[in-house]
């Protein structure tokens, strides 16, 4: 009897026995589920690793918000006293500014934990409070650091190319590489295909949609492009962690920072409105910013024949 195109394309759940379509099947080599049983799987492993939780608390996630909320509370007693005060002044070293194209490049990581307002700093916290207490004690630590922190420290560079002199702040670069990371283990791991849904999917990308017209009707001023790269780099080290079971993270994370670092140290684009109503490109900028930061050749001393 031979099998045609779609017999071969049809598995066979290993848990119920039904027979569904490849591409919609979870799982690594023959341990293969379809979508109802990877949902179960999913949540018997979280039932049974419920009592240990308590050795195996988010800490990492619970020390990225503490260090957010404490950034965020020290920029609003440095805003109370004034320019003049020495707290504005280290607060306002955290911020991009364009020491990031001499010296400066690890401003890209520490904007990560500024925010503009509660509002901003409320909504970043909740989604990184949701997604890291359940991806912290299934994959470690170290793997959901290096995807919050690559993610966040990339989108981040990414913005600055984009939107230089104009600094990019919060953590929301690093939570949508969270979810796009989910996104590439959906199909060889049943907690991520338990998180990232259709829906979840769905819900990312309108709220991905509503960023971009709040951007552009002026509303709020919103790094798309840095969601965009976060999104990109969570899903690259993604790939990285199911082509090599984790081995990889780091190493990929931290190699795609450099990357992203280097490119925002070196490469700027358009151009931006002056306070006198003209426009300045970036690259010109850069430039003006790099002369002025070379120490001029001291003259040679003259000595008596």
């Amino acid at each position: 009897m031979e099998h045609g195109p779609a017999a071969t394309d049809t598995i066979r759940c290993v848990e119920c026995g039904a027979s569904v379509p490849r591409d919609d099947a979870f799982g690594v080599g023959e341990d293969l589920r379809c979508a109802d049983c990877a949902h179960g799987v999913a949540k018997r492993l979280h039932a049974r690793a419920r009592p240990s939780l308590k050795l195996t608390r988010p800490i990492a996630t619970m020390a990225v918000l503490a260090v957010s909320a404490a950034l965020f509370l020290v920029g609003e007693v440095a805003a109370r006293q004034g320019h003049d005060g020495k707290l504005l002044h280290a607060y306002a070293s955290l911020f991009q500014d364009m020491s990031v194209w001499g010296d400066g490049w690890w401003k890209h990581a520490t904007s990560m934990f500024l925010h503009g307002g509660i509002l901003h700093i409320g909504m970043n916290g909740l989604a990184l409070w949701q997604l890291g207490q359940i991806m912290e004690p299934v994959w470690g630590r170290v793997t959901f650091l290096a995807v919050l922190l690559g993610s966040g420290i990339a989108g981040s560079a990414a913005s600055w190319i984009m939107n230089a002199p104009v600094p990019t702040v919060g953590l929301s670069g690093g939570i949508f590489g969270l979810a796009t990371f989910l996104f590439a283990l959906r199909r060889h791991h049943a907690v991520a295909a338990a998180i990232a849904t259709t829906r979840f999917r769905n819900s990312l990308i309108a709220w991905f949609l509503a960023c971009l017209v709040l951007t552009f009707t002026g509303t709020f001023n919103i790094s798309n492009s840095g969601h965009a790269i976060g999104a990109l780099t969570g899903w690259l080290i993604g790939r990285a962690h199911v082509a090599r079971r984790g081995k990889l993270d780091a190493l990929v994370a931290a190699g795609l920072v450099v990357v992203a670092v280097l490119a925002a140290s070196r490469l700027t684009f358009g151009s931006f409105d002056t306070a006198g109503g003209g426009k300045v490109s970036r690259s010109a900028l850069r430039q003006l910013y790099l002369h002025s930061q070379q120490q001029p050749e001291p003259e040679p001393e003259s000595r008596p024949e």
